[in-house]
C-alpha cells in the first residue's frame, strides 16, 4: 500500500512540476516525508528534519535556479557528512532530490 501511495505522490510530483507553478512547501514535506528505504526496512527515522532543512530554500528568493539549486547543495553538504554512516544516507539523497524538483518548478528556464 505504501508503494502504491508513493507512486501516486509522484505522479503527482510530476502534474505539479508541469502545471506551471510551483511546489508548494506542504506539497514538497509531503512528498520529501514519505521516504522509504525498500532495501533496509522502514527507512531513515530522521527524515522529517532533513527535510525541514530545506524549507528555507522555498522561503528565500533565489533569483534564478542555479541559485536555487545552489540553496539546496548548501543543505545537503553538511547532512552527507553528519548522515553518512548513520543509515540515512539514502534519506538525505531523497530530500535533496526533492529540494531540486522544487527549484526546477519555482525557476524554469
Amino acid at each position: 500500500m505504501r508503494h502504491i501511495l508513493f507512486a501516486c505522490f509522484i505522479i503527482l510530483a510530476g502534474v505539479i512540476s508541469g502545471c506551471g507553478r510551483p511546489i508548494t512547501e506542504p506539497e514538497f514535506a509531503g512528498f520529501c516525508y514519505q521516504f522509504t528505504d525498500g532495501e533496509t526496512g522502514p527507512g531513515c527515522s530522521d527524515i522529517i528534519p532533513i527535510c525541514n532543512a530545506y524549507r528555507i530554500v522555498m522561503n528565500t528568493d533565489h533569483g534564478s535556479r542555479n541559485a536555487c539549486f545552489q540553496a539546496c547543495r548548501d543543505i545537503a553538504r553538511p547532512q552527507r557528512q553528519r548522515f553518512a554512516f548513520t543509515g540515512c544516507a539514502a534519506g538525505v539523497e531523497h530530500a535533496a532530490g526533492w529540494c531540486q524538483r522544487y527549484c526546477a518548478s519555482a525557476y524554469p528556464r
